[in-house]
């Protein structure tokens, strides 16, 4: 892997997605499991969207400080009644655990690192499908939407976009998966780059903060809020004032999250580029791919 941010894959890793199906270990994630009877309503007053409407399924949110920017964007999968597995980078897991538990005071909340235990890949392609049924899984309806089977949950997120990446033939899905390593091998596809599971992020606009990243960018300035990241109704949390501020007077928010394609190489997470600054990027070839936070 380069730098916890930055990705390189082959334009053939690309190709055939529409159809086929490819498996990408996400080695740069760690998992969290947060456990306890008070962990939604922790979630509820420390992060950005309302966690508390989980249901059965993940969500995808933020983490702010007092001045708004994020210190991580958490991907939230509920795994059982009091259970909850977050997915953050691998860099940033050590900072985030340390913080977090400043904040539990008396709550019946608690916080381990499972990563040794439980891995995450992303499968992705048309015949994502077919490789998830194999495996006894079906793949969810929409966004955010989790299966379960056998010691597997998968959790469908945004469809990769070819028309923002041309890397990319053709839309395809995408789904994480969540499991012992004994498990995950049930899954049977073609094994691919973790840099494509990046890349196809960067298609839709899904954005990850990394160590190098973290307390840098407003939700608004990643493109949070429009994934539903933020919610402006459930009430207060960490830098709520300097976020609904924003949204308000949107006139004051000069920076907005855009997708950059360059022949140029792209510095990886945090760094300058003239497009503005590096959410996470991508090299397919002699094409540079990023996420950047643009300045207006």
């Amino acid at each position: 892997m380069m730098q916890e941010g930055s990705w390189a894959v082959s334009p053939q890793d690309c190709r055939g997605l529409g159809q086929g199906a490819a498996l990408s270990p996400l080695e740069s994630l760690s998992v969290i499991r947060a456990s306890g009877a008070d962990a939604l309503g922790f979630f509820d007053r420390l992060f950005c969207s309302r966690i508390s409407d989980i249901g059965e399924g993940a969500k995808l949110t933020g983490w702010a400080d007092a001045q708004g920017r994020l210190i991580a964007a958490p991907r939230i999968v509920r795994e059982a009644t009091e259970s909850f597995l977050l997915l953050i980078p691998r860099g940033l897991a050590p900072a985030f655990l340390k913080k977090i538990r400043l904040y539990v005071f008396r709550s019946k909340v608690k916080f381990e690192d499972v990563t040794e235990s439980l891995r995450v890949s992303g499968l992705a392609g048309g015949g994502a499908a077919r490789v998830l049924e194999a495996a006894g899984l079906s793949v969810p309806e929409k966004p955010w939407e989790a299966s379960r089977s056998e010691g597997l949950t998968a959790v469908r997120v945004s469809d990769a976009d070819p028309g923002r990446v041309p890397a990319f033939e053709a839309a395809f899905p995408r789904v994480i998966v969540l499991g012992e390593p004994g498990a995950l091998s049930r899954l049977d596809a073609p094994k691919a780059p973790e840099g494509l599971w990046w890349l196809a992020d960067i298609s839709c606009g899904l954005p990850m903060v990394f160590a190098a990243t973290s307390g840098r960018f407003l939700p608004q300035a990643v493109g949070l809020e429009k994934l539903g990241g933020v919610s402006f109704n459930k009430g207060c949390y960490p830098g709520q004032e300097v976020i609904a501020r924003l949204q308000n007077h949107p006139e004051r928010l000069k920076r907005q999250p855009e997708i950059l394609c360059s022949h140029e190489p792209l510095p990886g997470a945090g760094g300058e580029c003239p497009g503005g600054t590096v959410v996470e990027s991508v090299s397919a070839g002699e094409a540079f791919y990023a996420l950047i936070e643009k300045q207006r």
